[in-house]
This record gives structure tokens, C-alpha cells and sequence, in this order.
């Protein structure tokens, strides 16, 4: 399913989309970026694209200690001492290894295959590579624990069919007990995985302590019906906790060669969240794409703080957010009603020749406050064996916390911080090309007063990484409730434990929220205490209850509904109130308004929350009431005659259906023809408009529906030129049978660069028309986006906007 706006793509359906760069926080106490005592990396699968291979180990411990990598099955194969002055790369060389599986280990039990890495103490460990002519390169930091789980939702750069047979989606799984039942379902039905050929869902296996397997499917290519996408979305379950590697090897979602490596090591759904903050990468728009998978149904999608929802999806479906949305600051805030997968794909070069290549993949762990603030030795971020990269570090942060970046102990100017719409409580920094390919960097050092995250994208060419760069153990607050007082109001209750701030709610409502640790009590009830650590309100909390038997004023009350539905003409009448002090307050919306009258006026229908406060601002628990009102006067406007396409002065006949007798009606525009009650309308629209229809019932109740009228503005554009044609379309221009000024016409290629821009002109010019080409050369043969404004008649200015298919 695609909707206009979004790319969204079921499990089974063929994709269009491309990638992105995400973050997401958390703050804690003094934890370090995925930093463990243990790593594990599953194995994984090239495809025809090899290059040396690289283990990086490093650690902010000034007293050297032991690491030890071993294979799946225990075999030790390096060993080495490291402290922060001492790091340690391995090299496995450039061909097949325990990483690195060909396809005849596909679909199988693996006993000797994948590493895990282990010390006494905690250390980074990542996984990089760099094929032998440089065009595609790899940077996966490893996760730790963090890691482990039983449920995962499987993602990949969103693919595009290409003709080089080279492109395949892998997952890399490797367990951690004796005894794991893996389950993979909710793929493509027809995905053909290699060395098995299309399995019937669910694909099961059985892995003992150590073992592994590898799963890939071949993208389709051109006029294959293979899908390109056909394990997005993929529920992988297991009965013990396993690490999972996903990602596409090769991957691209532009539809020629342009290929690189993008994957990552996932957290489980334990991990995942509803809130992440996007930084757009340096490569191109088609690109730079946040991928949201939903594990739950009806999960829906806000996006930078719109109260509209963008889309809600099912379990197993995703949508490939498309590059318009990150702000022109370059970041984007993704909200969801159910936890997320979130991944992103981003590219190292916006523009020039090798931009399509640079194609990148990151997982994105949630928004959280109880990660990592430091981020501490990361060795040679950018580098890759002998090859150094240019490249930009994105960070994401508290709000009003200090950040500072050190290479090699030397400060680092990272800019301004930059506000995220639709959350105030973190800030993002882009340092661009501060990573150049000339600068040794042997240590990266990053510091935060709260939660903060880092990416690192790296280029150099045709070859692109980007790695995710944060801690994964999260600390949690925490919180307890004490009523203090004689149960005559006020009392207080005051909170207690582990947070840095407090939101105290009461029947449903906010009441209260900060550092304040107390709560002045002033009606019985039950009262909820949420801690929370750094700014985040709604995330890395903790809640506690409690019940508060208080005195309060009683009272009772009688109404009057409204007399049409909507209508602001009902009424509430409270009673004498019994207990309390006098002078007394009346509220029907739980104290937001409060009167001394306690006649409340001018209310419509709906869900009340009564209350009486007395002289010592004390009330009572919340009386919840409906006031009930007649049901709305329906009518549905539609279409008798509507001629397709709709022309200026053709004839429109619209009639009003409705289910209550009629005793009046109305129209906008209006109803010329003298009848006072007609449900028939009829009209000759000369442009776009919308016709209003109101009703009114035998009391005088009224209805109204609408129906936009879009009348087709008289001028064609054509959708095919060829420019080496004799007969007249060999260029693009806008015809119409009398001349109209065309106040702007701007041409697109498919990835969103300008072509062709003219003002102020006429339509049926020839000279003014786009003869295919940008900057005196021709283009290629392609599609290509128009958009134009065009006078249609005095201070009427309507847009047209379509393909052009140019032919060679």
C-alpha cells in the first residue's frame, strides 16, 4: 500500500523507498557507549563483495586487562591486553571467515562460525570492513547484552530491482544457550531464501550454545518477480535469548548499480520504544529515509509534534518516511502509539557522481532518558584498516546540558544546538566534515550532562558507513508515595527514590510537574506519582499510587440538555453543598473554571467532571457526568451529474439526502432557483470550489455537509517529449487554446534536483518550453516532475503539477 504522501509497504509488497539517519536518548547515571564485559557477532553474508575484515577492541580502563574472541564454538582464535592507551584490532583477513559465510553455509546449522568477544572488564568492540577496491565499506559497533532477546522485528535497506545480481537481504542469528528454537514468519510468502527456495512460514530451527545461522534472499532484479523486500517486517522469535545482524549486503534503493553495504546489530522489542529523533546524514534525498516497522497493529505515526496522523500500520508493515520531512535544520521527531523497530538508511554525499553509491543502514534505539552521557575512547572512528574517511558526527542531547566533542584530548567545535519540533526536551548538533581523510584521529571522546547519542558517517568515494554510537544499559528511576496528615484536608504526600522530576496526576488529570517533591492534597482520591529522569516526561519513568480518604464537600446537582446537538444552550445546576466551609466554588471541568454561580450556563453535550470547593480550597472526588443531547441532523451531499474531467461551465447537479424530515434548507453558494426547502441543486462552477448544504429539522436543528467541486483548469501538459522529433513534441511546454500567464514552471529529475525554472512567460510558447536539457547538455532518458502556476483568469492562479517521460 503507498499512500500520496508516505511510502508504507506491507511485508508483500514492492518498495520505493530509501534511507535515513535516526537518534533517539536516554539519560543515566555514570554509564559509558556500548561499552560490556561480552560481545557477541553473528555471522553474515557477503554476497560477491569481500574485502579485509577487522575486529576494533577498546576501553576507557586504565589497567590493562585480557580480551578474549572466540568462535561459536569456543575455539580461541585471538587474544590481547588493552587498556585506554593500549587498543587492539584483529584482522581476519579477505575471504571467508567465522563473519563472513558463503552461500553454500546458507539456511544451515553453523557450529564454528560467528565470534564472541569477552573480558573482565567492559570494552568496545566493533566489526568494520573495506572491500579490496574501495567501493563498499561497513562500520557495526557491537552491542553487548544489550543485544540479547526473543523477539525481533527484521529490517533492510529499502531495495530497489537493479540489474547486477549482487543485492541480497541477510539476517545473521546466533545463540547464547543450549537448547534455542528459532521461528522466522510474517516474510514474503514467495521470498526464495538462498540454499533453501521458498519456505512455507514458519521457517524453524533448532541452535544449540555458540551455533549460528544465516539467511539471505537474492533482491529481485529487472523483471524478476522476486520481492525486494521480502523479509522487512519479519517477526524473528526465539525461546532463549539469540543476537541478531540484519541489513542488506548488498543494498540500494535506486533502481541502477549503485550499491553498498548497509547493516546493523538489533536490539529486541524490550528495547524498542515509541518517540525517536531523526538527523539527516549527508547523502542525498532519495537516500536519507527513517524506516519505521510496527510489531503491533493499529500502530499509528505522528511526525515533528502534527496532531494528524501520518499513517497507522499493522504488525509487520512499515513505512519508509520520506526525506521532505526532516526540517530545513536537518532533524525529524517520530512519535508512535505502540513500540517500534526503527531503522535508517543515509548516504555520504548529497551530490556528484558517486552519491547513489554511498547508501548506509543504522538500528535506532528509542528516546530515553536513562542511557548513556558519555561516550569514551572510541578508537580510530574514522578509519577502517589503512583507509581514513571525511565525514560528519550528528549528536543528540538533553536540552540545556553541556556537550563537548575531544580528538586526541583536543576540543572539537560542534556548532549551536538545534531545537527538535514536537519535543522540547532535547536539542540536536551537526558538526559537518569535521572527519577529513588528511586528519589522524586516534581517539574520539564525546561528553554530555545528560542523555546524548552520536552518529559517525563516514565517505571516501564510492565507499559510505554510518555507525550508531551509545549506551544500551539503562538505568530506570524510581519511586514511592507517603501520605502525611489526619485525613482532614489538606493533607500532603510527599515522593521519595530515584528520579529527577515528579508529574503527579489525579482522576486522569496532570496536576502537577517537576522537582517538587511534595503534593498538596486537597480532595479524596487515588493519586499517581510518575518519576523521571533528565526531561524525559514520558519515557524512563516509573509509577507509584495512592489512595487518600479526605472530608470533603457533598453536594447534588440537576441539568438540562441542549436543544440540538452541538448546541451551547444546556445547563448544570449544583445544589447546596454539605460539609465544608462556605463561601463555596462550582466547577464542571475538574477546577480549570471555577464560579461562584452555581448555575453553570451555555454548555453543550458531553463528559463533565463536577466539583465543589470550599473557603479552604478543598473539593470533592471528581463526580463524573454525561450530559446527553439530541442526536446530530444528518445529511450527505452527492453527486446526481458530475461531468469527469469537470470543465469550466459545465453543468453540476448535486442532491441532499437525509434521514429527518427537512423543514428548511440552505446553500453556499446560494440557491437561485426560489425553492425554500430543495434538496436538489444545481450549478456551472467556473473554477475549483466547494458547495455547502445545510438542513434544519422540524425544531430547528441543522445538518450540514460539503462536496469540493474540482474543476479542471483549461490548459494540457503533456506527459512524453522526445527531443530529436521533427513533428513538434520534442520539447516540454504548457498548451492551452488562448494564451494564459504562466507565472512559474520548474522541472525536476527523479531525485528531486532542479532542471529547468522559468517565470513570467505564456502558455503555447515554444520558446519558452524545456528542451531537455540542464545547463546547455542534454539529460538522459527518464522521468522527470513538473510543477507550475498558471493565471487561468484575472487574480486566479491555479497549480498544475505531473510527469514527463523525456525518450531517447
Amino acid at each position: 500500500m503507498v499512500n500520496s504522501f508516505h511510502n508504507i509497504r506491507r511485508p508483500n509488497a514492492r518498495p520505493l523507498a530509501l534511507f535515513c539517519l535516526l537518534f533517539f536518548f536516554i539519560r543515566a547515571a555514570p554509564l559509558l557507549a556500548q561499552l560490556d564485559t561480552i560481545h557477541w557477532l553473528p555471522p553474515m553474508f557477503p554476497s560477491s563483495t569481500m574485502g579485509i575484515q577487522y575486529i576494533y577492541i577498546s576501553t576507557p580502563e586504565v589497567v590493562e586487562f585480557p580480551v578474549i574472541i572466540q568462535d561459536g564454538s569456543g575455539h580461541q582464535v585471538a587474544t590481547a591486553m588493552v587498556s585506554n592507551t593500549q587498543p587492539f584490532i584483529y584482522t581476519l583477513g579477505d575471504t571467508y571467515s567465522q563473519l563472513l559465510q558463503a552461500d553454500v553455509e546458507l539456511h544451515q546449522v553453523l557450529s564454528n562460525a560467528g565470534l564472541v568477544i569477552h573480558g573482565p572488564k567492559k570494552f568496545h568492540a566493533s566489526f568494520r570492513l573495506l572491500t579490496a577496491d574501495g567501493a563498499d565499506a561497513c562500520f557495526l559497533a557491537c552491542k553487548g547484552r544489550a543485544a540479547l532477546g526473543k523477539v525481533f522485528r527484521i529490517g533492510n535497506m529499502v531495495q530497489g530491482r537493479d540489474k547486477s545480481g549482487q543485492r541480497f537481504n541477510m539476517i545473521g542469528i546466533m545463540a547464547t544457550q543450549d537448547g534455542t528454537t528459532i521461528s522466522l514468519s510474517g516474510y514474503n510468502p514467495i521470498t526464495a531464501f538462498s540454499g533453501a527456495g521458498q519456505v512455507t512460514a514458519p521457517l524453524t530451527m533448532q541452535l544449540q550454545r555458540g551455533e549460528s545461522v544465516v539467511f539471505a534472499n537474492k533482491v529481485g532484479g529487472i523483471g524478476d518477480d522476486q520481492p525486494v523486500n521480502g523479509t522487512m517486517g519479519a517477526l524473528l522469535e526465539a525461546t532463549k535469548p539469540i543476537a541478531v545482524t540484519c541489513g542488506g549486503w548488498l543494498g540500494s534503493s535506486v533502481i541502477y548499480e549503485a550499491n553498498d553495504i548497509g547493516i546493523d546489530q538489533i536490539l529486541p522489542l524490550e528495547r524498542v520504544g515509541k518517540e525517536y529523533i531523526f538527523c539527516k546524514g549527508d547523502g542525498p534525498t532519495s537516500l536519507e529515509h527513517p524506516i519505521i516497522v510496527a510489531h503491533f497493529n493499529g500502530t499509528k505515526v505522528w511526525i515533528n509534534g502534527a496532531d494528524s496522523v501520518v499513517v497507522t500500520l499493522d504488525a509487520g508493515e512499515f513505512l519508509s518516511v520520506p526525506s521532505y520531512h526532516f526540517l530545513p535544520a536537518g532533524n525529524m521527531f517520530v512519535r508512535t502509539s505502540e513500540p517500534v523497530f526503527a531503522y535508517q538508511m543515509t548516504g555520504g554525499y548529497a551530490t556528484g557522481k558517486t552519491s547513489l553509491n554511498t547508501a548506509s543502514l543504522m538500528f535506532i534505539p528509542p528516546l530515553s532518558c536513562g542511557i548513556a552521557h558519555q561516550i569514551e575512547n572510541i578508537y580510530l572512528p574514522n578509519r577502517i584498516g589503512p583507509q581514513r574517511f571525511d565525514g560528519t558526527l550528528l549528536i543528540v542531547a538533553l536540552r540545556n546540558t553541556p556537550v563537548s566533542v575531544q580528538f586526541d584530548g583536543q576540543p572539537v567545535d560542534i556548532g549551536p544546538p538545534i531545537n527538535v519540533q514536537g519535543n522540547d526536551d532535547f536539542v540536536t548538533y551537526r558538526a559537518a566534515n569535521v572527519f577529513r581523510h588528511v586528519q589522524a584521529i586516534t581517539s574520539m571522546q564525546i561528553n554530555s550532562g545528560g542523555a546524548m547519542y552520536a552518529t559517525v558517517v563516514g565517505r571516501r568515494e564510492f565507499a559510505s558507513y554510518a555507525t550508531f554510537l551509545t549506551g544500551y544499559e539503562y538505568v530506570s528511576p524510581d519511586v514511592h508515595l507517603t501520605l502525611h496528615g489526619d485525613g482532614i484536608c489538606p493533607d500532603t504526600l510527599s515522593a521519595h527514590g530515584f528520579f529527577d522530576g515528579i508529574k503527579w496526576v489525579y482522576d486522569d488529570t496532570l496536576m502537577q510537574q517537576g522537582a517538587d517533591t511534595t503534593f498538596i492534597v486537597l480532595a479524596p482520591g487515588r493519586y499517581k506519582a510518575t518519576g523521571y529522569l533528565g526531561g524525559c516526561r514520558s519515557t524512563a519513568t516509573v509509577s507509584d499510587s495512592l489512595d487518600v480518604p479526605l472530608n470533603a464537600p457533598q453536594f447534588d446537582f440537576s441539568y438540562a440538555g441542549p436543544s440540538c446537538y452541538n448546541f451551547p444552550d444546556g445547563q448544570i445546576v449544583f445544589g447546596l453543598p454539605n460539609g465544608g466551609a462556605p463561601p463555596y466554588l462550582y466547577s464542571i471541568d475538574h477546577g480549570q473554571h471555577l464560579y461562584s454561580d452555581p448555575v453553570i450556563e451555555n454548555v453543550t453535550g458531553g463528559d463533565y467532571k463536577l466539583i465543589v470547593q470550599d473557603a479552604s480550597g478543598c473539593y470533592n472526588e471528581p463526580v463524573h457526568f454525561k450530559l446527553n443531547q439530541p442526536d446530530s441532523v444528518y445529511v450527505h451531499l452527492f453527486a446526481q451529474r458530475l461531468p469527469n474531467p469537470l470543465r469550466p461551465g459545465d453543468e453540476v447537479i448535486l442532491q441532499g439526502f437525509t434521514t429527518n424530515p427537512v423543514a428548511a434548507t440552505s446553500w453556499e453558494p446560494p440557491d437561485t432557483s426560489g425553492c425554500g426547502d430543495c434538496l436538489i441543486y444545481r450549478i456551472r462552477p467556473q473554477k475549483t470550489m466547494w458547495v455547502k448544504l445545510t438542513v434544519y429539522d422540524q425544531g430547528g436543528c441543522p445538518g450540514t455537509d460539503s462536496l469540493l467541486l474540482s474543476v479542471e483548469p483549461p490548459v494540457y501538459a503533456p506527459n512524453v517529449i522526445y527531443p530529436a522529433s521533427t513533428q513538434g513534441n520534442d520539447r516540454f511546454l504548457l498548451y492551452s487554446k488562448q494564451p494564459f500567464p504562466v507565472h512559474r514552471l520548474v522541472i525536476f529529475d527523479r531525485w528531486g534536483n532542479q532542471v529547468f525554472d522559468r517565470k513570467n512567460f505564456f502558455t503555447n510558447s515554444y520558446e519558452d518550453g524545456w528542451d531537455a536539457t540542464r545547463k546547455n547538455a542534454a539529460v538522459a532518458s527518464a522521468v522527470f516532475t513538473f510543477v507550475a502556476e498558471v493565471e487561468v483568469a484575472p487574480g486566479l492562479v491555479v497549480q498544475l503539477a505531473g510527469d514527463i517521460l523525456v525518450i531517447k
